[in-house]
């Protein structure tokens, strides 16, 4: 209940809390009398709630308050009661704020348990003999927690839709309804954010808050790549500095929302757009500026209702890019409903679009942002208006722009429809002229992958806008991929343009790899999703068969065209005669096609990978145009020895892409190791750090509303848990390893340890026990036990008695530490200081390994458990482990086993945060079986795909008639026996 007292029209304070999408709504006005500036607004809550912050907008040119009175759980809350009252729980000072982003802590410990909630506004910035002294208030945001919890009805949904999901639990709907978030469910991967400038934007951030200072927050960013240039990279060390009071008062980009202080213009300022663009640009497009403008309504108050497609400048469409680019980075709740705020939205957001689908001459920078928003519009697919507009451009037209041979064989792999619904698109196109609807549809996708690569034949030296560019091109054709209707008619796209062939084997791509670390990860995952084991046309899972199939279908193309050859080239017939296993790795295909000449090898790449030969010969001189006489008529040009090598790699890497065979998802998964090792530990483009606020691409899988199989769906769970619990791991090695303090007694002794931590030991010995053969079908051990070695003698007696509590399945850590040797001049770095890549080089971290306990041995043999209450005997532990199978393969066949002779330090987890491992055993097992994950009537629906309607029960396969109990009930007196007190009806007929 809201109830107001001094207010000039009465009821209108209820108004006061609302969204906080609509908070910028000026037309919601609680205004007290216009002789008094003293307004009271008295909040009564259905349960007590716990009140951590206060958000407030006020009215414009002085009558914003700026006194706040608050009176926790008052016991007679009147005008005059609260007014004349000397106390209050707490007292604040306000600022001017028009967008609500000033945050107003309060005490805690005050209100911790607050049933009804007194604001007195005592005060405003007007003058004491103006006629007009009222104090006016726009919105009030109260954020806090409520304590009433109700039980949580779990239902099985046929399809996720937002808007079934309204808040139930009494504790969220406080938030929602006091603090202003609408009552929906976010879309799969955003969160609603809080409105203050300490937003946090990731789930591992929220878990980083949790730890009282060991998780290494505050991280410096200082490493640099090559060149000088700083790569993305580095980045993840640095943290994104929040918006406080002080930013808002003397910013000059929070001066621009004077423009839009007392509500939309009726006219747009280009000018004023073009200044904002302008500064932006200067500022470098810094996210803490374009928070400033997101947060002041500059989106919803000035670009978009006074956007006009016809009459709008290109920087009027930038800026509204980059202001919904700022809504996705921050995790804005529902972002598109800033545009979609009438029915009518729907053709301005299409002309918006078109406008977009047109820019041009963007820098480098710029283009980055552009591709950022392209692939946030392709994300919201759900969203009709975004779909409508955004899905035509990834359609069946595009593929007009293949190729005649490729075109040719993808429509024979497609349905028949398919092929006839081109014919008759063919001619409804055929008329397209440039710059036109039609236009776009054919050459928007195509023409972006050509562009992409046209820029990067003129790339000679690499910048931190160059690498961002490059990473966020690649995340959008990932997330291409990665949807069935978008994947459909743009992966024969990437396949025709070689892409992936291409991409990597630009000269400034080899020669960086440090650089372009996470480029050459996100081309790892495209080739992934290019490859994944679905039939794109029906949606079914492809098993180990059908891939098979696939595989061999591929190599007896390439036979005919072996066969195909004049017969004086003899060397290229003998291709042909060659079986499918001497072709099915990337050694034994290279070693075949080295006994071929260059242009025999161009003629069979392009045949058998259906390009046009003259395109091959483009694609090579696009690697290094200088290797070729630019002087010579196209298609003829003398090329140079180093450009042959070039031309003969990629033919040679286009035929290994299609003939070589791959490892199944199921063998993939099942040969990961299920422990981090330190590779993955400190990469931060896999695990970055708690301050990541998305300003850079990550190479993680992405939870969407649609999945292409369940075996995609569990792989990208899989994958996402695997590296939370990594930077849970990675958080508790950075709290443990700088508390050891390793070092050297002398110059040429074993590292010890000097400090003291609770949850490591210093590692006497590791003993491998036994090496189980593989089983049927696998390579990897099916089995490997092993036996560490520690002493407890220093250790304090309540820790001595923690390590004697390991029990069975408990997982521990071995590290090998070999810290670094400090000169005279070293200076110490704190963790904040470290960047995370820099952390293990810094403690001289070389391998880290992860084991299962099976039991725990004393000095004497003794078996330490629950069930022997005996006192340990001695300090000396020896503990009986399982080692990673699949990383203990891993570790031979990169000739490393040695490194388990070079463990020096044993670290233990609580238990209760220690079952990561089982945890993704179980994602693992079902994925050997993912046709009985869900059952089949729910299946599309669970994917994102199909009708809701044939998820009801009145749709599903009449229940069964009849039931065989079996030898439940032998006979008819039996039955009777077991139910004495019912009555038997026989049926005269069977049902």
């Amino acid at each position: 209940q809201t109830v107001a007292f001094g207010e000039a029209e009465a009821g209108t304070c209820v108004e006061l809390f609302r969204g906080y999408s609509q908070r910028l709504d000026d037309s919601k006005v609680c205004r007290s009398e216009q002789d008094d500036p003293n307004i009271v607004i008295q909040v009564v809550f259905e349960c007590p709630v716990k009140i951590t912050s206060l958000l407030i907008i006020g009215g414009a040119n002085g009558h914003s308050p700026t006194k706040l009175r608050l009176l926790a759980n008052h016991p007679n809350p009147d005008f005059s009661t609260i007014t004349e009252c000397g106390w209050e729980t707490q007292a604040l000072d306000l600022i001017e704020d028009f967008c609500g982003a000033v945050e107003y802590p309060v005490k805690v410990a005050k209100f911790a348990h607050v049933s009804s909630l007194s604001m007195h506004f005592a005060a405003n910035e007007r003058p004491e003999d103006d006629e007009d002294i009222s104090t006016i208030l726009h919105w009030i945001g109260i954020k806090g927690v409520g304590t009433k919890r109700s039980a949580v009805a779990s239902v099985y949904e046929s399809q996720a839709n937002v808007k079934d999901h309204e808040v139930k639990d009494d504790a969220l709907a406080f938030i929602v309804q006091w603090f202003g978030v609408p009552s929906k469910m976010n879309p799969p991967g955003q969160q609603p954010p809080p409105p203050s400038s300490t937003r946090q934007t990731s789930a591992a951030k929220r878990k980083g808050a949790q730890r009282s200072g060991n998780s290494g927050k505050g991280r410096g960013s200082s490493g640099k790549s090559k060149g000088g240039q700083q790569s993305s990279v580095q980045k993840q060390g640095r943290a994104t500095a929040a918006l406080t009071t002080k930013d808002l008062e003397k910013d000059p980009f929070a001066k621009f929302a004077e423009k839009w202080a007392k509500g939309t213009p009726k006219k747009v300022d280009a000018a004023f757009i073009e200044d904002v663009a302008t500064k932006l640009k200067e500022v470098e497009y810094d996210t803490k500026k374009m928070s400033i403008l997101e947060y002041s309504g500059y989106l919803e108050k000035y670009l978009w209702p006074l956007f006009d497609s016809d009459k709008a400048t290109d920087s009027h469409v930038f800026s509204v890019i980059l202001m919904m680019n700022e809504k996705f980075r921050t995790c804005t709740f529902q972002p598109w409903d800033s545009l979609t705020t009438s029915t009518d939205d729907s053709q301005k957001i299409d002309a918006f679009f078109q406008r977009v689908f047109k820019l041009s001459d963007l820098e480098v920078r710029e283009k980055a942002m552009w591709i950022q928003f392209l692939d946030n519009a392709f994300l919201s697919l759900e969203v009709d208006a975004v779909c409508q507009s955004c899905l035509r451009l990834v359609g069946l037209p595009c593929w007009m722009a293949l190729s005649d041979s490729y075109r040719e064989f993808a429509l024979r792999e497609a349905q028949t429809r398919v092929q006839k619904r081109f014919n008759s698109m063919k001619k409804k196109y055929s008329d397209a002229e440039p710059g036109s609807r039609k236009y776009i549809e054919i050459h928007f996708v195509p023409d972006l992958i050509d562009n992409f690569f046209d820029w990067m034949e003129g790339l000679t030296e690499l910048t931190k806008a160059g690498i961002t560019y490059m990473e966020r091109f690649i995340e959008f054709l990932i997330d291409l991929e990665s949807q069935l209707p978008t994947r459909r008619f743009t992966r024969p796209l990437l396949h025709d343009r070689m892409f992936l062939d291409r991409a990597k084997a630009y000269d400034i791509v080899r020669s960086n790899p440090d650089s372009l670390k996470l480029f050459l990860q996100l081309v790892d995952i495209l080739d992934f999703y290019e490859n994944f084991e679905v039939n794109d046309y029906t949606a079914e899972h492809l098993d180990k068969t059908h891939v098979e199939q696939r595989l061999y279908f591929t190599h007896d193309h390439f036979r005919q065209v072996c066969f195909d050859v004049p017969e004086d080239k003899e060397p290229v017939r003998g291709l042909g005669l060659l079986a499918a296993r001497n072709l099915d790795t990337e050694g034994k295909i290279t070693a075949a096609l080295s006994r071929i000449s260059d242009d025999d090898l161009v003629d069979l790449c392009a045949a058998a990978c259906r390009v046009d030969r003259s395109k091959l010969l483009e694609y090579s001189h696009a690697l290094d145009p200088q290797d070729s006489n630019e002087d010579a008529p196209s298609g003829t040009k003398k090329r140079s020895r180093g450009s042959m090598s070039r031309l003969r790699k990629l033919c040679v890497d286009a035929l290994v892409h299609d003939l070589a065979g791959r490892r199944s998802q199921l063998e993939y998964i099942n040969r990961l190791p299920l422990f981090p090792d330190e590779k993955v530990l400190w990469d931060p483009n896999l695990v970055p750090s708690e301050h990541y606020s998305g300003e850079y691409s990550l190479a993680l899988p992405k939870l969407n509303l649609q999945f292409l199989t369940i075996s995609d769906y569990l792989l990208r769970n899989f994958k996402l848990y695997r590296l939370e619990s990594t930077y849970e791991i990675r958080g508790d090695f950075e709290d443990v390893i700088p508390r050891l303090n390793m070092a050297r007694q002398t110059a040429d002794g074993p590292p010890r340890i000097m400090g003291q931590s609770r949850m490591a030991v210093e590692l006497k010995g590791i003993t491998i026990v036994n090496v189980r053969s593989p089983k049927v079908g696998e390579d990897i051990p099916s089995e490997v036990r092993a036996e560490i070695t520690y002493s407890l003698r220093n250790v304090l007696p309540h820790v001595k008695r923690e390590w004697d509590e390991l029990r069975e399945h408990d997982c521990v850590f071995m590290l090998a530490i070999d810290p670094p040797t400090r000169g005279k001049g070293f200076k110490p770095k704190s963790l904040r200081e470290l960047t995370i890549s820099e952390f293990p080089e810094y403690y001289g971290i070389k391998k880290v390994r992860g084991a299962v306990v099976i039991e725990l041995l004393d000095e004497e043999g003794n078996i330490l458990s629950e069930y022997n209450k005996k006192e340990p005997v001695g300090d000396l532990r020896t503990l009986k482990v399982h080692l990673d199978c699949a990383q203990y393969a891993a570790d031979l066949n990169n000739m490393e086993a040695e490194i388990y002779s070079q463990f020096n330090v044993l670290v233990r987890r609580k238990a209760k945060e220690n079952n990561f491992r089982s945890v993704l055993a179980t994602i693992r097992g079902l994925m050997s079986s993912p046709d009985t994950v869900i059952p089949d009537w729910l299946h599309d629906l669970f994917l994102g795909y199909g009708d809701p309607s044939s998820a009801n029960y009145r749709q599903l396969n009449p229940s069964r008639s009849t039931i065989d109990f079996r030898d439940t009930f032998v006979t008819k007196e039996h039955l009777l026996q077991v139910y004495p007190n019912c009555d038997m009806t026989e049926a005269d007929q069977p049902p």
